[in-house]
């Protein structure tokens, strides 16, 4: 596709002459195109594959869209018009379905994906239980009815924070043992923690998917999760930081022990809280490598997914957690929650990181000055 092409395009979504409106500012707000895409397309004249790709599929969603409503654009000012979207409805920004926007929140559009269905309150409605049913999985745990729970969902959402907060209540008030395990882990490290709480405590793995992609780690949390009435962990390879008890005495065993060694087979008696970012239903079903152990790791354990995988949903949950609990305790105003979250919802596709540590950093430029937009567009968008 050349520019002559993606122009046509334009004029045909306008119904005007492009120049009237000026080439680069049409590209960007009817394509979705960065600033800097649209920059290099107006110099080179030519458009990548993946540029193409997005404008084909936003053009033909539009015209699907406007099929039978052709005075669906007079009258309305061109900054008013969603990306390649009539005004009044919403575009599926995978499949090109377009549905009614009363239906959702008029910030998101162009931003609703097919497995979205509702308005935004059922959308917060089924979130907020899947958080309800984490919080009393925990609960369970710490009464040492459940052994485990995987939660999974998009990053920065609070899944961590949530659980976090109510194993610090456990932690203080009743002297729960907890381990935790963040930002990277390895079989080894696993081995030792699941040691560390053989006996009882929780052990919570945060931010380490590295985990999920090593058989070895796999197979020890297949064994730490299992439902049997008894769990025996062991480590079969040879190593200078484990011993076997069987061939030691209980006086070389304590002196093993007072080094920092560890049995290479021991019964575990914790309990595992595994906070991940990856979609297991999705990953099996995509069959994936890992899809088997995953599968196992989901019929062991209590799963709860909290469905944050969409751009939408995300954007519903943020707005919600935003405005209700975090701009007051960031120093904002509520008129100036409302300007973030609108920049946040006309920009959802072209932030590094859609979600609410994003838009705590963003509360935090809207503090500094009015050039807060600025600072974003540079240091947090594509």
């Amino acid at each position: 596709m050349n520019i002559r092409t993606l122009e046509r395009i334009v004029q045909q979504v306008l119904n005007k002459r492009i120049t009237d409106y000026g080439v680069g500012k049409a590209i960007a707000t009817f394509t979705g195109l960065s600033a800097g895409a649209v920059s290099t397309i107006l110099n080179k004249g030519e458009i990548g594959p993946r540029s193409e790709r997005a404008i084909v599929e936003n053009y033909e969603a539009w015209l699907e869209g406007r099929a039978g409503l052709p005075n669906v654009l007079e009258g309305i000012d061109d900054d008013e018009v969603p990306a390649f979207t009539p005004v009044g409805l919403v575009r599926d920004t995978t499949s090109g379905r377009v549905m009614d926007a009363k239906k959702v929140n008029p910030q998101l559009v162009g931003h609703v994906e097919a497995k979205d269905k509702g308005t935004d309150e059922d959308i917060i409605g089924r979130i907020s239980k899947r958080f309800d049913v984490v919080d009393q999985m925990v609960d369970g745990m710490v009464e040492q009815i459940i052994r485990s729970v995987i939660v999974s969902g998009a990053p920065g959402v609070g899944k961590t924070f949530n659980i976090e907060r109510r194993l610090a209540y456990y932690e203080k008030d009743f002297q729960l043992k907890i381990v935790r395990l963040k930002g990277g882990a390895s079989a080894i490290g696993l081995y030792q923690a699941l040691w560390n709480t053989r006996d009882g405590g929780i052990i919570l793995v945060d931010d380490c998917d590295s985990l999920l992609d090593d058989e070895q780690s796999l197979n020890l949390l297949k064994v730490a999760l299992d439902s049997t009435e008894r769990r025996i962990v062991g480590w079969a390879k040879s190593a200078s930081w484990v011993f076997n008890p069987d061939l030691t005495s209980d006086e070389e065993q304590d002196k093993f022990l007072d080094k920092g060694m560890i049995p290479n087979t021991f019964e575990y008696k914790g309990q595992l809280v595994y906070i991940t970012n990856r979609d297991f239903a999705a990953q099996i079903e995509g069959g994936s490598k890992m899809a088997p152990h995953y599968a196992a790791l989901m019929s062991r354990s209590v799963y709860v997914d909290l469905t944050l995988h969409t751009i939408r949903q995300r954007m519903v949950w943020m707005r919600h957690i935003f405005m209700s609990e975090m701009y007051s305790a960031k120093g904002l105003s509520r008129e100036m929650a409302e300007e973030i979250m609108e920049f946040v919802a006309a920009n959802a596709g072209r932030f590094y990181d859609l979600s609410l540590r994003m838009v705590g950093q963003l509360s935090d430029f809207r503090r500094i000055g009015p050039n807060w937009k600025e600072i974003a567009e540079v240091t947090k968008m594509k």
